[in-house]
């Protein structure tokens, strides 16, 4: 039999569930709400579309109670953050595409390595076992420099351009294949790679970047103008293009909305592993997410992707398998 206090308890523990679900549900709307009408102006919101995979999950926890608890109002505002939510969460990158059947094949590997990692050893091993036609590399430091120069590198990968530098942006392309035209050309400071590659008589364009990390107010406003550049030259190029890199974007950015809204698509999306994270690697305490990206023009097709392990580096490598169409 219930007593007055027994009930009374009854009351204040729902009312506190109401009061909590509703404080959630109003700040999510307004992280929304931010993020659809500012849309990465700020720093802070460039971050707040980085975590948007996991920020709008209580939304479906909400909307559960809810809708159990018959809290109409509250069902339906945060069923409105549900729907934006998978929106956001770009379920068309969770379909494959028809791989290509015939045509010539080529393997591709991106590695961040991390510019103060000196376990060389895992990385270069990896290289090895993947035997990559191209490999893209990010924050090449000396050490890596010289790894590269390793007799078993040469011989796997003896065409190359790069950049070794002390800090984070050093960069490195290394081939199978000759490379034409090869560049290390400036934007904002830092340096990227550009170069051509022939396949069955085809040239495909190898870009190969490392923007800076918008994680302040300076750096946000410097990665924007990155991020727009490589959008122009995709919106530009006529060609067979990989775009290769650590550019700092995920799925929920953006500029990651605006290059897939070129003639690129992202590797991961066309295998229908929308889902796969390449960073912080274990290394962080950080939800992980997917910074690392194979961008290729419509005229390739992708056989397969899948990350490595990258030993001492908070990045995973990226492996992928793709056929000219």
């Amino acid at each position: 039999m219930r007593t007055k206090s027994m009930e009374a308890e009854v009351n204040y523990v729902r009312k506190a569930a109401v009061g909590l679900g509703w404080t959630l549900v109003i700040g999510l709307w307004a992280c929304a709400l931010a993020k659809m009408i500012g849309r990465d102006a700020h720093f802070v919101l460039i971050l707040l579309s980085a975590a948007t995979g996991y920020l709008y999950v209580p939304a479906w926890g909400v909307a559960a109670a809810a809708g159990m608890a018959r809290r109409w109002g509250m069902f339906a505002a945060s069923m409105g953050l549900v729907g934006m939510h998978l929106v956001w969460l770009r379920p068309q990158g969770w379909i494959r595409e028809p791989p290509p059947e015939t045509g010539p094949s080529l393997r591709v590997m991106n590695a961040n390595v991390l510019m103060v990692n000196h376990d060389t050893e895992g990385i270069l091993a990896e290289v090895l076992a993947a035997q990559p036609d191209v490999l893209f590399v990010q924050e090449l430091a000396p050490q890596w420099a010289e790894a590269f120069e390793s007799e078993p590198l040469m011989a796997a990968l003896p065409y190359r351009i790069f950049i070794a530098r002390e800090d984070s942006f050093g960069i490195g392309l290394y081939s199978r294949l000759p490379l034409i035209d090869p560049k290390i050309e400036d934007l904002a400071g830092l340096p990227w790679i550009r170069a051509s590659i022939v396949v069955d008589g085809r040239a495909i364009e190898l870009w190969n970047a490392h923007t800076l990390p918008p994680r302040t107010l300076e750096y946000s406003g410097i990665w924007d103008g990155m991020m727009a550049f490589f959008v122009e030259q995709a919106e530009s190029s006529q060609g067979t293009v990989i775009f290769s890199g650590d550019l700092n974007t995920t799925p929920a950015h953006k500029w990651y909305a605006r290059l897939t809204n070129t003639r690129l698509r992202e590797s991961h999306e066309a295998c229908g592993r929308g889902w796969a994270t390449t960073w912080p690697n274990g290394v962080f305490p950080i939800p992980p997410l997917r910074l690392d990206h194979v961008f290729i023009s419509e005229d390739l097709g992708c056989v397969s992707v899948q990350e490595g392990e990258g030993r001492g580096s908070d990045h995973l490598p990226l492996i992928v398998d793709l056929r000219l169409q």
